[in-house]
């Protein structure tokens, strides 16, 4: 595509198309993450200041949704999770599968124990937030970085879909597109030149910062819980990229829509990575 003017013109536009689509999703559901913001506010104890029956009245906190989920959470992982040992098992399905069943089982739980080494708390993770949240969404991929699979839950400010009367594939592939928001420091874009291209590019684009858009009110709202203050002269900071899977009518010499993968910066609109499936 990047050897054409054509081609050049065509990820310029997925690129638009992946950012817009993306920022509309987004905007939408400010409300519906700034509440979930302010349930984990609750969570850990933080009230909203009380000015009935008259100001500066006594903020009375009794932790129930704290005491109540937490109960309801380790009772669950228990259940679920207790012989850490044997959280993988692969059944036969036939007289002669048994040998391959526990060779794979075996397989399976030495690389959630040792390969997987975030497995324990992705999970954790994923519990708690489905009990406070009613929803979760983990993504599982290769991560080149690391050259090994990985297994990410993601919170509410990591990943979007358009607005859809209902979904109910697992994979979501019964709506037009999704979005995962990456947050990569310069290192991680780095390790990633070679298998994505323009990576320089971005890297020399102007330097991010911790108020660029997309804001993440999920963490902004922790830091405020625990006092942490937002430095302004950081040097590390995270590129906002945007991974993008959904339906475009943009590719050349198509008669219909084609599926694609577009892996773009946020702020640039520069496409890494384009998979046409």
């Amino acid at each position: 595509f990047q050897k054409s003017e054509e081609g050049e013109e065509v990820l310029e536009a997925l690129g638009k198309q992946a950012v817009e689509d993306f920022d509309i999703a987004w905007d939408s559901t400010e409300g519906y993450r700034k509440r979930q913001a302010d349930n984990w506010k609750l969570f850990t104890g933080d009230l909203p200041l009380k000015h009935r029956p008259f100001k500066d009245a006594a903020n009375v906190h009794v932790p129930s949704m704290l005491e109540n989920t937490t109960r309801l959470l380790f009772r669950a992982f228990d259940e679920l999770f207790g012989d850490w040992s044997n959280v993988f098992q692969v059944l036969p399905v036939g007289p002669d599968d048994f040998e391959k069943a526990e060779i794979l089982t075996k397989h399976g739980n030495w690389q959630i124990n040792n390969q997987f080494t975030d497995f324990y708390r992705q999970m954790m993770r994923a519990m708690l937030q489905f009990f406070t949240s009613g929803d979760v969404v983990g993504h599982s991929f290769y991560d080149f970085e690391q050259e090994k699979n990985r297994h990410e839950v993601l919170t509410h400010d990591d990943f979007v879909v358009p607005y859809a009367n209902v979904t109910t594939q697992p994979d979501y592939s019964d709506v037009p597109f999704k979005c995962k928001v990456l947050r990569m420091y310069r290192h991680q874009l780095q390790a990633m030149d070679g298998i994505w291209t323009d990576v320089k590019k971005v890297l020399k684009r102007e330097k991010p910062s911790l108020d660029d858009e997309p804001e993440s009110l999920w963490a902004r709202s922790m830091a405020e819980v625990h006092k942490i203050e937002q430095p302004t002269d950081q040097r590390a900071v995270p590129y906002q990229i945007i991974w993008y899977e959904g339906w475009t009518d943009e590719i050349p010499g198509q008669d219909r829509d084609r599926y694609v993968q577009l892996i773009v910066d946020y702020h640039s609109k520069i496409v890494m990575s384009l998979q046409i499936h």
